[in-house]
């Protein structure tokens, strides 16, 4: 897993928290933020498994 798919990632979310933001003005912007901070690490963890496990697939 490289810096770069976390980063794209993460951009991705950042994105999806804007888009939010512009279309639902009604939530509150600290919600969004924590919301980011708590979509971070599970996005991480994800990724970090997948890459996990097809390395383990590709090793037998």
């Amino acid at each position: 897993m490289s810096i770069k798919n976390v980063i794209v990632n993460y951009s991705s979310v950042a994105a999806i928290t804007i888009f939010y933001y512009l279309f639902f003005p009604s939530i509150d912007f600290k919600q969004l933020v924590i919301a980011v901070l708590i979509e971070l690490p599970v996005v991480v963890g994800i990724l970090f498994l997948k890459k996990f496990f097809q390395d383990r697939k590709k090793n037998g």
